[in-house]
């Protein structure tokens, strides 16, 4: 730089301040109180304070200090600019309109703002979202992280203080997790990735159009499947839910190593009895019994398959089992007389009887829970009666 540049630079801050000036004269009337009591500046706190006018520089430099600033130097600002690492702009600013009161772009690469708190436990960045809509409103067009956090405590603490308030929302158009809670460390509890509480309400509260929760075994991810928490060998607590490699759903039932666990569901278990409203007749070997089976009677040595979704009986057609009430009437004499009741799925009887009787004549009833497929069961008689079947309800 030339000496004349040089002079031609302190000429033009020169110029710059006196306008400075001016536009802190212009504030100070137009924000002088219209009462007659007058009113005085506070002192300082401590040395590192700056005083009033030094803070107005700031806060005119950047908003309309900045135009007047750049409107005398040119390019000059932009060279002496780019020569600094410093803060863009610090103090206060307030658009008093619907637009950003800052609008920060960093096209290097770093951070467009960073915050760092040093004095305590205070935060470093306080967001007052009232009456606005969001709070902190993040937008990441492209494959990044739209909010990352690492604390030693919580990364993410959101309370909702009205009635509808929802502290947190995560959405996502085409992408995976619209919130994600991750936890390395163990933690008293194991390590929560994401914890949701309430003092008077719910503390999570789901909902999707495809499910409303997906409990994950953690198959094809970083950490490999997930164990039966019954040979997991740590330390459970109980209120854990936990959905393993086998797809069995376990609850955790009393604290222990690995605690007590109860299977809620799973592939090899029947599901939820369902009770129907009322018995339902499904089959009826008798004369005019007006029911699937009518006239077929008295039934001896041979299989019949008998659809318990018949009738309107209210049995799905996936139902896992179901309890039923199997009668014989008219039977027929003999020292072995038996009635078997099973899954329509097997080829053959079992060899557990459901009815045993030895004398001809007789009415007899018994109640057994059979696995079906595809809402039948198959029955055999020997040597022959006839054959009544109700239904008391299902699993699935």
């Amino acid at each position: 730089m030339t000496p004349a540049d040089d002079l031609d630079l302190r000429d033009a801050l020169r110029q710059a301040l006196e306008r400075i000036d001016a536009l802190e004269c212009e504030v100070r009337d137009l924000r002088r109180p219209t009462s007659a009591t007058p009113t005085s500046a506070p002192e300082p706190t401590d040395a590192t304070t700056p005083a009033p006018q030094e803070l107005n520089r700031r806060h005119l430099l950047g908003k309309a200090g900045v135009a007047a600033v750049g409107a005398v130097l040119g390019g000059t600002v932009a060279a002496v600019g780019a020569a600094s690492p410093a803060a863009a702009a610090s103090g206060t600013f307030d658009s008093n309109s619907s637009t950003a009161a800052v609008d920060a772009v960093n096209t290097g690469g770093g951070p467009a703002v960073k915050a760092s708190g040093t004095g305590g436990s205070g935060p470093a960045v306080t967001v007052t979202g009232s009456p606005s809509f969001a709070g902190v409103s993040v937008d990441v067009p492209d494959t990044g992280i739209g909010i990352l956090t690492h604390a030693k405590h919580f990364g993410v603490f959101a309370k909702a203080d009205s009635i509808g308030a929802m502290p947190v929302v995560g959405q996502t158009m085409d992408g995976i997790f619209g919130v994600l809670g991750r936890a390395d460390g163990a933690g008293p509890h194991g390590g929560i990735g994401t914890a949701g509480y309430s003092v008077q309400g719910v503390g999570v509260y789901a909902w999707g159009k495809k499910a409303s929760l997906l409990l994950g075994p953690g198959q094809n991810g970083e950490h490999g499947e997930t164990p039966s928490p019954r040979t997991s060998g740590v330390a459970h607590e109980r209120g854990e839910l936990a959905f393993d490699a086998a797809s069995d759903l376990w609850l955790c039932v009393a604290n222990g190593t690995p605690g007590t666990w109860v299977r809620v569901a799973g592939p090899g278990t029947a599901g939820p009895f369902t009770v129907l409203p009322a018995p339902a007749r499904v089959y009826d070997t008798r004369p005019n019994s007006g029911l699937p089976g009518a006239g077929t009677g008295p039934v001896t040595g041979t299989r019949n398959d008998i659809d318990l979704t018949a009738a309107a009986s209210g049995v799905p057609v996936d139902a896992t089992a179901a309890v039923v009430v199997l009668t014989v009437t008219g039977t027929g004499a003999n020292a072995a007389g038996r009635a078997m009741v099973y899954s329509n799925a097997l080829p053959a009887a079992p060899t557990v009887n459901v009815l045993r009787w030895t004398t001809a004549n007789q009415t007899l009833a018994a109640t057994t829970t059979t696995a079906l497929a595809n809402g039948k069961v198959a029955v055999r008689v020997d040597p022959h009666a006839n054959v009544i079947v109700d239904v008391l309800g299902y699993h699935r």
